[in-house]
């Protein structure tokens, strides 16, 4: 029962530009990066700033009233800063409780969080760092950090 809402892959592009997402000089697009491989397929999308780096992808249409797990793949070298993935709304405003990564070094690690689209009709998918990174954090696809899966909307207590 899972209905996919995908947006641009990394896979995607020419060069370091990932179609389907809006880069600027702070993000890349790779393929290996030393030791480190994609998680899947031959690209991802690679932070370079040492400070705040945001990188939107495309809007996604969802269904109101319905919930998604939203899931993607996120390396870190080390410890140092903040890197996450979230969701904003077609205003481009963080949508509250999408916001997730993972504090975990030296490996791919999924992660996954619910939203409930409510009222909204429209999502972006977004890449942050921020705070004095020393390692570059990659951003990895598929499952992209814009995969929605569509969950059954109703709930029984």
């Amino acid at each position: 029962p899972t209905s996919l809402v995908t947006n641009g892959s990394f896979e995607d592009g020419s060069g370091t530009s990932a179609t389907g997402w809006n880069q600027d000089t702070r993000w890349t697009r790779v393929g290996a990066q030393g030791s480190v491989t994609p998680a899947d397929g031959d690209y991802m999308l690679r932070a370079v700033a040492t400070s705040t780096g945001i990188c939107i992808g495309s809007p996604m249409t969802v269904k109101p009233n319905t919930y998604y797990n939203y899931t993607a793949k996120l390396y870190r070298s080390d410890l140092q800063g903040t890197a996450y993935f979230n969701l904003l709304d077609s205003n481009q405003a963080d949508i509250p409780g999408t916001q997730v990564g993972k504090d975990v070094a030296g490996e791919w690690v999924e992660v996954s969080q619910v939203f409930y689209s409510g009222d909204r009709t429209t999502v972006y998918p977004r890449c942050v760092v921020d705070n004095a990174l020393s390692g570059a954090p990659m951003f990895s696809t598929p499952p992209l950090a814009s995969r929605l899966s569509s969950r059954v909307n109703s709930l029984n207590l």
